[in-house]
């Protein structure tokens, strides 16, 4: 049944009586909603979210009254109401029809997107209460996804460097296979991290070892080691040192290792050659990652969180069940980490009489997000930890039936949930008459990330761009370079401004930027020589 639309005359012009709801005053229809509009409080820098704009009242208003470098996304969800409304012709508003934020999201590259802090929702009619649901959840979509972008930029600038830094490094050694030539094992995989729920499930996860190819993220090592348990695999991803103490503190290594280009050399050289596998994360869209894609291991999305990563992997490199623990992306007040990884042991040091529990004090200081578990009880996360649990959803989603979680803690992730007794009888109906070797080194496997040489030829021509662009940004810091001609040359390597924090503010053409670059070009031009002894 169609609802039902009247338009009531007033002096002011028409109202809306909406499916017996009044959009407006019946009486000052246009005052109420300029009054409205000029009593929003916006700052510079925001979208200005305004649901159901209706007959538009108001409109005119709020958008004289911007600040600078705002926009207003005007949504409506309804199409009858859709009908009354024509947009004003102003650059700085965008029209949305139906459930299509992630299309104007979209349409926002990231160095648009970037120059936006905030988004301020302003109501200028009651349409919002036609579907307030609806409306809320597209106002939470853009504030996250403008939370999320200026999240990535904070961690390219303080990150960006490093990361080509060590995948340099990384992709300079004779033996570079990739994660698609492990031989693995036909056994079920066990995927296991290093969240607090891990000691509970600990003893399932002694009970069925032999039967399982043991997968860990590098932060659950120590863990598992504190119980005399060795994994088959360790996963690594964390571009810095701090994850050294993930296998320094352990005496019961793996021999393999799944690493990603961009993880510290210092962790994967603690695994023997034969034993060391690799993946691409996709952490950016730059031309070096496009030009490059044929001689770097296998590409995966850029997930974040290590034990995301290694379920992705499981699910690629195996056909059966994936079982995990650990994977919690939560915590309690005073534990954050499973008992015996470096986190737990740390904060263990770090007491002394007048702080006996150091980690209570720093779960108290973190930005928490209360939570329900899995459990039903209470838990605390925050805005990092729930994003990767969004991102591990969407892989036991496109799983279904085939990832199962031992663990009864922790943020919900849509995975059935299996107790000790289940899983051992489908580790039995998952037995094999043969398996092939769990620690294989993969030599007989083909290079599938390309040979040394052709790695090392395609950096060869990279040093070539490094140095035009390098020539191209001293003329121009020099005020003798042509714009033009500076752009094209830096814009093919823009890995060597990528972590400029002013990147999407900064006049790019200026001669500080362009002083930057060249030396930052020569930098990189100095990794790659060193690396591949050119």
């Amino acid at each position: 049944m169609q609802p039902k639309l009247r338009l009531i005359p007033t002096p002011e012009g028409d109202t809306i009586e909406y499916d017996g709801i009044a959009l407006y005053s019946p009486q000052s229809p246009r005052r109420s909603a300029v009054r409205r509009a000029l009593a929003a409080e916006i700052l510079p820098r925001s979208i200005v979210y305004v649901p159901s704009p209706a007959l538009g009242y108001g409109l005119t208003e709020l958008i004289d009254s911007l600040p600078e470098g705002c926009l207003v996304l005007c949504h409506e969800l309804d199409p009858t109401l859709a009908t009354l409304f024509t947009p004003p012709h102003d650059d700085r508003v965008f029209w949305v029809l139906g459930d299509t934020v992630e299309d104007f999201l979209r349409t926002l590259d990231p160095h648009r997107l970037i120059r936006f802090r905030r988004v301020v929702r302003v109501t200028l009619s009651g349409g919002y209460r036609v579907a307030p649901e609806r409306y809320g959840n597209a106002y939470e979509q853009i504030e996250r996804t403008i939370r999320t972008s200026w999240q990535n930029r904070i961690t390219t600038a303080a990150m960006g460097r490093l990361w080509f830094r060590n995948l340099i490094a990384n992709l300079a050694h004779p033996g570079v296979r990739s994660i698609d030539s492990y031989a693995g094992s036909e056994k079920p995989w066990l995927v296991v991290g290093a969240g607090p729920s891990l000691d509970a499930v600990i003893p399932t996860v002694a009970s069925i070892r032999d039967r399982v190819l043991l997968i860990a993220a590098d932060t659950a090592l120590a863990a598992l080691d504190a119980h005399g348990i060795t994994a088959d695999v360790c996963v690594a991803v964390e571009a810095q040192s701090v994850n050294l103490d993930d296998i320094t503190t352990t005496h019961r290594r793996p021999r393999t290792v799944f690493a990603d280009t961009t993880a510290h050399p210092a962790f994967i050289r603690q695994f023997p050659v034969d034993g060391r596998y690799f993946f691409s994360s996709r952490f950016t869209d730059l031309a070096f990652l496009r030009r490059f894609e044929p001689v770097m291991p296998t590409f995966l999305p850029a997930l974040g969180s290590v034990g995301v990563v290694a379920v992705e992997i499981a699910t690629r490199l195996s056909d059966g069940p994936v079982f995990i623990a650990g994977l919690d992306f939560a915590y309690t007040a005073g534990k954050t980490h499973a008992l015996g990884s470096p986190q737990h042991l740390a904060h263990l040091r770090s007491v002394f009489r007048l702080e006996p529990n150091p980690m209570f004090t720093l779960c108290v200081e973190r930005r928490a997000i209360q939570a329900t578990g899995k459990d039903g009880l209470r838990v605390l996360t925050n805005g990092v930890l729930t994003s990767y649990a969004e991102s591990l959803r969407s892989i036991v989603a496109d799983h279904p039936h085939r990832i199962f979680d031992l663990g009864s803690t922790g943020l919900p992730i849509g995975a059935t949930a299996l107790s000790r007794e289940d899983c051992t009888l489908m580790i039995e109906r998952c037995a094999v008459a043969s398996e092939r070797p769990l620690s294989a080194a993969g030599s007989a496997q083909p290079n599938d990330a390309g040979t040394y040489e052709t790695r090392k030829a395609a950096f060869t021509d990279e040093i070539d761009l490094l140095k035009h662009a390098e020539t191209a940004a001293r003329a121009m810091a020099d005020g003798r370079g042509n714009v033009s001609e500076y752009l094209t040359a830096t814009s093919a390597v823009e890995y060597t401004y990528y972590d400029f924090p002013d990147l999407d503010t900064a006049d790019r053409a200026s001669r500080a930027f362009a002083s930057r670059v060249a030396i930052s070009a020569a930098y990189f031009r100095e990794k790659i020589s060193h690396a591949f002894e050119l």
